[in-house]
């Protein structure tokens, strides 16, 4: 093998370790994907989602004989709808606007490009979620009846709130979205079936009775537990394109920033598939349920001491 021979297979050597190299600086540098967030709102599960196009008009047809509950254009106010026979949902933006420190990528801390991309969605999408559980909580009380529960959440009160959404024909309940507060209230239940740390960072925590599950989120008001049927009877939640992603670098802060925005609108069309609970935390459940003047009486073995064990009762009261 002659000498110019080596010295080609060394440069060829040379050269592909290089490209590489930079091949893996480029990918070590590169701007984060918003997409890579581990954060998974719950509202798609509660709502199906609908992609339109940028100026398209989201209207759906709703029952006949309900009305319907719509997040308004500014996104902090819930308008019952009752005329016609279409639903048109108003679309609105949602932003987040993470910054980083100059000093912090100058420290090679490129990772924390990533952890403020990430931030900022989670932010977006627990904004989402809290809109689409405030049009819920509006809708729960727009038909069916608001179940009051005690102190602590008991099985027969996600049993009669099951109830309450399947006494309409041809409606059938598929799940429940509660606090994290009352999931504890749930975890020595041997009706519930609990999933992994992996399918619960979904927003899915457990399945009671095998057909219902059970969707835990921290924008649920603590005390307040909501009954629904599958996201295609409930609703709809038009989404317009993906989340846009803009740069805003704030020299005069010394920061880099982005804007990100999304598009979207909420709108829960058969109240009939929505129901809602209320835990009084001051009060046990027998105090919800107070025993009236001829139950006592009933109750009482001795017709003789009717008329006192009533007046008894009613001094402990």
């Amino acid at each position: 093998m002659s000498i110019f021979s080596i010295i080609q297979k060394v440069i060829t050597s040379v050269d592909d370790s290089f490209q590489d190299i930079k091949r893996n600086l480029v990918i070590y540098f590169k701007e984060p994907d918003i997409k890579s967030n581990s954060y998974v709102g719950i509202s798609d599960k509660i709502l199906l989602s609908h992609k339109i196009d940028p100026g398209q008009i989201a209207s759906y047809e709703r029952e006949l004989d309900v009305a319907a509950a719509v997040i308004g254009e500014s996104g902090a106010t819930v308008e019952s709808r009752v005329f016609g026979e279409r639903v048109f949902v108003h679309t609105f933006e949602i932003a987040s606007r993470p910054t980083v420190r100059f000093s912090e990528v100058m420290k090679r801390n490129y990772n924390m490009v990533n952890e403020v991309i990430k931030k900022g969605c989670e932010e977006i999408e627990a904004v989402i979620d809290a809109n689409v559980i405030a049009c819920v909580d509006h809708a729960a009380s727009m038909e069916n009846n608001v179940l009051q529960f005690g102190k602590y959440l008991q099985k027969t009160d996600l049993l009669n709130l099951k109830k309450e959404v399947e006494k309409h024909p041809r409606i059938k309940a598929d799940k429940f979205v509660i606090n994290p507060l009352q999931w504890n209230d749930m975890l020595d239940w041997r009706a519930l079936t609990i999933f992994d740390e992996k399918t619960q960072n979904t927003g899915l925590y457990g399945r009671l009775w095998n057909c219902m599950d059970v969707y835990v989120s921290d924008t649920v008001p603590n005390g307040k537990v909501y009954c629904l049927a599958d996201k295609k009877t409930v609703g709809r939640m038009p989404v317009v394109g993906k989340i846009r992603k803009y740069k805003t670098n704030e020299a005069a802060s010394f920061k880099y920033g982005w804007v990100l925005v999304k598009n979207t609108g909420f709108a829960v069309l058969n109240i009939k598939a929505v129901a809602m609970g209320t835990l009084h935390m001051d009060k046990e459940p027998d105090e919800l349920n107070p025993i009236s003047k001829q139950e006592v009486i009933e109750k009482t073995t001795d017709p003789i001491d009717k008329e006192s064990n009533f007046a008894t009762q009613l001094t402990r009261d």
